[in-house]
């Protein structure tokens, strides 16, 4: 089916290289599910369209610059793998810009490709009729990470301009920004929505699309991330499932191509108080780092390893109550418990915590579960060292020091108010919580 023949019809292929243009014969162009074919001087040229995120019209009109010799053009924007250099040192993989040109013999041939293509992008019939633009909803925060959020969204704006979307930009003042209402932003009236931020901004924009009017936003509306924030663990997850590496580029392009996952969201009950989690929720040791870090912020995502550093030397002991129910246990509403003296505990609700650092390997976006991480009393200080290295890749696991469950609900109870509660990366107040999976309630662009 992948290869069926779905569109056909005649076009010339154009070049541009070294200051020269080419216009090649015409030949017949062929469009299947995943391919684009056509000829150049007798060379069969294929461009797979997982590559492409759209096509633009480049017909000029009739005047003073009308270009007699092909009028009627269209370019196709392709992203494929390649190398960005930074310096004679630093390489990158990355996806790099790729155009291609083609001319037609009048208008209507123009905007009849563009439809096929754009149609095929998008899982439908080339002949089906032209669709709208996705409509974006586009939230930079400018204080997430090192202040570069907005100069982070102008290197990829022009990708999403290229995959058929039209975009309404928001800007936050920073911290609880309020709701995305009073900020401009209707939520009836886009597709989609993009943070460009931090995991914290990410935690912001989902309490409250759980908590506006229309109940059932965080359902609707798929939810895309450019990451200008110092962790970025949602991105990265996103990222590292969907088979690309960590860049703002990938990113977006992950968004333009407009396919999506269910998301888990941990419901999380403190007192009379609720929150929505989808990254993680962190006691002890990581979210003192996590947290007592933010003065190092100048360092950027080095700040945690610095002071994670420091408390491992300084090492400090949280005494607390875990109480959990195991996921796909055939007693659902059986508990376990331990109780003592720990060192860190970590929920995960995807495997990234950062851009560099797995935690929790094991975790899916969808599966209904928290991946939970405890590391107790006892252990000395170069297992704690040799965990956090290991954690870069996820094999910190295997260590006999570290306990790792897959659970549906858990109940946490610190025994002092020594140390630091935190919800996906935001400090709240360290009393006793729960923590109930509900299983992809929420969508991201994976």
């Amino acid at each position: 089916m992948v290869n069926q023949l779905l569109f056909q019809a005649p076009l010339r292929a154009i070049t541009h290289q070294s200051g020269q243009t080419t216009t090649y014969p015409e030949t017949t162009a062929t469009l299947t599910a995943s391919t684009l074919s056509w000829g150049e001087n007798g060379i069969n040229q294929v461009l797979s369209l997982e590559d492409v995120v759209g096509a633009s019209d480049l017909s000029e009109p009739v005047g003073i610059n009308h270009n007699i010799n092909h009028p009627y053009r269209f370019v196709i924007h392709a992203y494929p793998l390649g190398e960005k250099r930074w310096g004679f040192l630093f390489r990158q993989r990355t996806r790099v810009l790729q155009e291609y040109q083609f001319a037609c013999t009048d208008k209507t041939a123009v905007a009849t490709w563009i439809t096929a293509i754009r149609n095929i992008l998008q899982g439908l019939p080339p002949n089906a009729p032209p669709q709208p633009p996705r409509r974006l909803g586009v939230i930079i925060n400018p204080a997430s990470g090192k202040k570069k959020a907005g100069r982070m969204f102008n290197q990829v704006r022009s990708l999403l301009d290229q995959s058929h979307c039209q975009l309404t930009i928001t800007e936050t003042t920073g911290i609880n920004d309020g709701n995305l209402r009073d900020r401009g932003l209707d939520i009836s009236a886009i597709d989609a929505l993009v943070v460009v931020g931090g995991d914290g901004t990410i935690h912001e924009v989902i309490n409250r699309l759980a908590n506006d009017a229309d109940r059932l936003a965080i359902q609707k509306i798929p939810l895309g991330v450019i990451p200008a924030g110092t962790g970025n663990g949602l991105c990265q997850s996103l990222l590292a499932i969907s088979g690309e590496l960590y860049s703002p580029i990938n990113a977006a392009f992950l968004i333009a191509k407009g396919r999506y996952k269910p998301l888990d969201i941990g419901i999380v009950e403190q007192a009379n108080r609720r929150y929505y989690s989808f990254l993680a929720l962190s006691w002890g040791l990581v979210s003192d780092v996590d947290i007592e870090s933010d003065n190092f912020r100048f360092l950027g995502a080095l700040k945690n390893d610095i002071y994670a550093l420091i408390r491992l030397i300084f090492l400090r002991i949280y005494p607390g109550k875990i109480s959990f129910v195991l996921h796909d246990s055939e007693e659902p509403d059986q508990w376990q418990m331990i109780e003592g003296d720990f060192i860190l505990f970590w929920a995960m609700n995807v495997p990234w915590a950062t851009y560099n650092l797995k935690p929790a390997p094991k975790a899916c976006l969808d599966d209904g579960a928290n991946d939970m991480i405890i590391i107790r009393r006892g252990s000395a200080k170069f297992q704690l060292i040799l965990a956090f290295l290991l954690a870069a890749d996820g094999s910190h696991t295997s260590l006999p020091n570290v306990e790792y469950y897959k659970v549906q609900r858990f109940r946490l109870e610190p025994l002092n108010n020594q140390g630091i509660l935190a919800v996906d990366g935001e400090r709240i107040d360290c009393q006793p919580i729960e923590v109930v999976m509900s299983r992809g309630i929420a969508r991201v662009f994976c």
